[in-house]
């Protein structure tokens, strides 16, 4: 009862829609018997016409770009060229014809890198990517998908690529790559929202609902179809709607729910029928007839399965011979913009050679007095020039010994700069390599202690030990001073390195360090605490995660950080 109820709601709401869409296409019909439109304002209105057309009246809509591309030809206006090619390409693909659609897409998506149309562009390398997608050559539909992508990105129309994505998403689903179809979908509804495109968020439901149909979680599939479905209803997206029925149809079958399943089916072959969608109602048959056959109903499945194929097979013979028409009637039109072109070259090459034939004639009486005058000015100038050259490569040597003067003045401040610095390095160098043997003479001196500290045996050995350590208070305050020394010398080292391997540890930090200043693995050990073969570990586990091949030298790489 409540997929009744729904199914006349969306049938009333279709017809109001529907009414207003072809109340708009007789207006435009009727704007364009108006003889006083100038040719500008016919041209535009037949774009107009052809591009509201398609969805409806195909044929006419061919017919009606054909008289939009002559008119445009005429006027030179190449924008309107592109237009109309796109019309026209656009009305084939509805009628089927795929070769013809292709060739006048590819012929208005050259128009519009022409014209450099970023918008033209990437709407022509959608639609030639649909065409390519639904002769299932998927490979060229992905490659132009993509291109139009970023078409779209380049001119940041943030709908148009949410759009791109969700036909890319489609393809990707056929293909089984479904984890990348549900990304894809998930970036395009999240761009619908913010945009309240609600014709292109039906569309993403739609196809996230079938690729969670194809994972096996039937729930969220019914989901995101009744999003669709509803959305579908409310902006009358009639085609939309039908496939959403069967979709859903679908959906109920493969989880073996056949009433619903039927229910479905049956609203999409009813709402095909009302649009005369003949893909939709072959995909309904086809369903009716996997039930049926699934229930083991032969004869119904069976009645299915002929009203299928015979509804194909009258599909295939129409597009046959609307083929075999089409590209008559394409070749005479090709012929007649030829000729039209043509025409309009000679006439322009015509008035060219007469213009350049006045350009000429002016040439030459102009070119006598010029002449004349030159004449006798040549001899006033050669002198003046003579003299002005004089001074200007005076100038110019001048010029040029100040200029060396300069250079050598600030080749020989950067000599002596360069020279300060590395003595500054060097001085930096030094004081970093005091605190590296302070270090280790602190290390060595806690292994000297302990090693007294094993040997105790009376008080004046345990004496002994206390003023040991009373004298090496003047070592090293500890390692964050020696930190800090080595990155006034070595710059934001630590920071760099940590940036560029975030999986570092700071024991990793701590030899990457002592490994930069060229310490050896002995003295690393000292300074660490820890025993020779504990830093060839280290070693080789910090070379793992910092990727470096074994033939390159772990210094030579970490020298490159913090310069």
């Amino acid at each position: 009862m409540y997929y009744l109820k729904a199914l006349t709601i969306s049938c009333l709401i279709f017809c109001a829609v529907a009414s207003f869409a072809f109340q708009k296409v007789d207006s435009l019909e009727s704007l364009l018997q108006n003889t006083k439109l100038s040719e500008a304002d016919s041209l535009h209105l037949l774009n107009t016409l052809g591009f509201e057309l398609w969805t409806v009246n195909p044929s006419r809509s061919v017919e009606v770009g054909r008289k939009a591309l002559g008119l445009a030809l005429n006027q030179n206006n190449e924008p309107a060229v592109a237009h109309a090619y796109k019309v026209i390409g656009v009305a084939y693909w509805a009628l089927g014809d795929y070769q013809l659609a292709l060739s006048n897409m590819f012929e208005s998506l050259e128009r519009y890198e022409e014209l450099n149309d970023l918008n033209g562009v990437g709407s022509m390398l959608l639609n030639i990517g649909l065409v390519y997608s639904e002769q299932l050559s998927y490979r060229e539909a992905k490659s132009y998908f993509r291109k139009a992508q970023k078409s779209f990105q380049e001119n940041n129309r943030e709908g148009n690529i949410a759009t791109a994505l969700t036909k890319l998403a489609a393809v990707l689903t056929l293909e089984d790559s479904l984890a990348t179809a549900r990304d894809y979908l998930n970036s395009a509804i999240e761009i619908h929202h913010s945009n309240n495109y609600r014709y292109g968020l039906a569309e993403a439901y739609n196809r996230l609902g079938i690729v969670y149909r194809k994972q096996g979680d039937y729930n969220a599939s019914l989901d995101y179809l009744y999003r669709s479905r509803d959305i579908s209803i409310g902006i009358n997206d009639n085609e939309g709607l039908a496939k959403c029925f069967v979709d859903i149809g679908i959906t109920f079958l493969a989880t073996e729910q056949f009433p619903q399943a039927r229910e479905f089916f049956e609203h999409g072959l009813e709402k095909a029928n009302s649009i005369g969608s003949k893909k939709w109602r072959l995909e309904a048959f086809r369903g009716l007839a996997n039930l049926y056959e699934l229930k083991n109903n032969n004869d119904s499945a069976l009645k299915y399965y002929r009203a299928y194929q015979i509804l194909k097979d009258s599909v295939l013979d129409k597009q046959k011979i609307m083929a075999i028409a089409n590209l008559k009637e394409e070749y005479e039109n090709r012929q007649q913009v030829q000729e039209l072109a043509d025409t309009k070259y000679r006439i322009k090459e015509l008035q060219e050679v007469a213009k350049a034939r006045t350009i000429f004639l002016v040439s030459i009486v102009v070119l006598f007095f010029m002449t004349t005058a030159l004449i006798v000015l040549f001899y006033r100038n050669q002198q003046l020039k003579n003299k002005r050259l004089k001074e200007q490569q005076e100038k110019d040597v001048q010029l040029q010994q100040m200029k060396e003067e300069k250079h050598y003045a600030e080749v020989e401040n950067i000599r002596l700069r360069q020279k300060e610095l590395e003595r500054e390095l060097e001085l930096k160098d030094r004081e970093l390599a005091s605190y590296a043997i302070n270090f280790l003479q602190k290390n060595e001196f806690i292994s000297d202690v302990n090693a007294d500290l094993q040997k105790v045996k009376s008080l004046s050995d345990l004496d002994r030990v206390k003023r040991k350590l009373k004298s090496a208070s003047q070592l090293d305050k500890g390692w964050e001073n020696f930190k800090m020394q080595f990155e006034k010398v070595h710059g934001s080292f630590s920071d760099e390195l940590k940036s560029t391997y975030p999986d570092l540890s700071p024991s990793d930090l701590k030899l990457a360090i002592l490994l930069r200043i060229n310490l050896n693995t002995k003295e690393c050990a000292t300074i660490l605490g820890i025993s020779p073969d504990s830093v060839k570990t280290a070693r080789y586990r910090l070379r793992k995660k910092m990727d470096i091949d074994t033939e390159e030298s772990l210094f030579d790489h970490l020298i490159g950080f913090g310069s």
